[in-house]
Formats: structure tokens, sequence, C-alpha cells
């Protein structure tokens, strides 16, 4: 028996709670890369090769994104996607861990179109987020019918999850 629990651990505390729909945070571009040079091993990409995408759109669509090059411009730098600890997926493609780096910068600054991968390349505010999915027993209640997550689910969890807690922890 097994239930599918999303966990974040943030080196950011969170301000606030997440905002609710009439109360949106406002960016004028949400950006996500991928960047995995580092991990000669790491094979993501080739399973999930929408992954920019998908939690690009996740975060946007819990924020008010205006396209106004004055307003500030979120990049998220994805730097790992392991199973286990393990940059090499299995042939599934299955991953339980999703870290990555979170820089905020003042408008569409062009000069800051380096590397986001580190905290340390300036920004109005950068924060490191690592974000896992677990299986958990759980008591199930009898003639319940548990249904064992699968690869997908892991997937959709920790986008959301990721994007929730991006979005958690802006200002």
């Amino acid at each position: 028996m097994n239930l599918l629990k999303t966990t974040a651990i943030c080196s950011l505390v969170a301000l606030g709670s997440t905002a609710a729909w009439a109360d949106m945070k406002q960016v004028g571009k949400v950006e996500v890369k991928t960047e995995l040079a580092a991990f000669n091993e790491s094979n993501a990409l080739e399973y999930w090769t929408d992954l920019e995408q998908d939690l690009g759109s996740a975060i946007a669509e819990k924020l008010d994104v205006t396209d106004d090059p004055e307003d500030d411009r979120l990049v998220v730098a994805i730097n790992h996607v392991m199973l286990d600890g393990n940059p090499m997926l299995p042939d599934t493609g299955e991953f339980n861990f999703l870290e990555g780096t979170i820089t905020v910068f003042d408008g569409q600054d062009e000069g800051a179109n380096e590397d986001v991968g580190s905290i340390d390349k300036g920004g109005l505010e950068s924060y490191a987020l690592r974000v896992f999915a677990e299986t958990e027993g759980a008591v199930v209640p009898e003639g319940a019918t548990v249904i064992t997550p699968n690869k997908d689910d892991f997937y959709n969890s920790l986008i959301e999850g990721f994007a929730t807690e991006v979005v958690k922890n802006l200002d």
C-alpha cells in the first residue's frame, strides 16, 4: 500500500502563504532552464524532454505573468534530476528528486542571462530548492482500492510541488 507524498526542503523560509488567485504575485517573465551538464551520467532529458516547458507552465499558472519588461524576471535553473541520489535514471525514466536554483532579476535585465544555476550570480533574490517524492505506507479504509503511483504520478507530483514552492517563496 503506497500513497504519493511530495516533500520540499527549501533554503529560504517561505514569506507568507501561497498566493490566492485574487492576489497572485506578478512577474514579467518565467524562464526554466535545465543545466545538467555537470552530470555526465545524467540521462533525465532523454526521458523528460518537456521538463522545462512543463515546469514553466506549472509556475506560470500560479503567477500573474505580464510580459512587461519592467516587471521582474523569474529564472529557474534545474540542476539535479535523480532517482535515489543517482543522476542516471533507469530505463523507465523514473525519478524522485528535483533540485534547482531560483533567481529573481530586476526587470528583463539582459545581462542576467549568465550562469543562473549559481546562487552567487546576482539578481534581487536567489535560493536553492529541492523537492523529492516518496511513497509512504498509510492506513487505508477497508474496501478502498489502492493505486500504486507510476512514473507519471511522480513526475506530475514533483513538477507541481516544485512550482508551488517556487511561488510560495517569492516576495
